[in-house]
């Protein structure tokens, strides 16, 4: 079964990179069979309700210009968005897919792979002087 597909502009789209390219919500509550591209739920939002402001840098990959190569901005935000947790340390995960889930995943890609991720670790933003992540300078 699976979590829900990418958001509905980006299937009606036909899951082209100008509509689906961005940040989203990571549904980890999906079973271990569920591949990870399935459980990209829908767009991450900041406070306000606006759609996280993510950059592609190479919109138009071609065999001369293969890369990608995108800029998700405020990254230090993220960290914030759960304010009880604000200092504590914090770990991004990321992966890219393209492809679509309309096909059978024929011709999909991922990086680093299907059932993987890069790792990103933020370290506890202040420390007290008991060297303890977010506390109160008690003993």
């Amino acid at each position: 079964a699976g979590a829900a597909p990418l958001d509905e502009a980006c299937r009606a789209a036909n899951y082209a990179m100008a509509a689906c390219f961005g940040l989203y919500e990571y549904h980890a509550l999906a079973d271990a069979g569920t591949p990870l591209a399935r459980r990209f739920l829908r767009r991450y939002r900041d406070a306000s309700g606006a759609v996280w402001r993510v950059t592609n840098h190479n919109a138009a990959p071609s065999a001369a210009a293969p890369g990608l190569e995108f800029t998700v901005h405020d990254v230090s935000a993220l960290r914030g968005a759960d304010a009880s947790r604000a200092a504590q340390p914090w770990t991004l995960l990321a992966q890219v897919y393209a492809g679509s889930d309309d096909d059978a995943t024929i011709g999909d890609d991922y990086a680093p792979a299907s059932y993987d991720f890069f790792e990103v670790n933020f370290a506890c933003a202040r420390v007290d002087a008991c060297d303890v992540c977010d506390g109160d300078d008690s003993l």
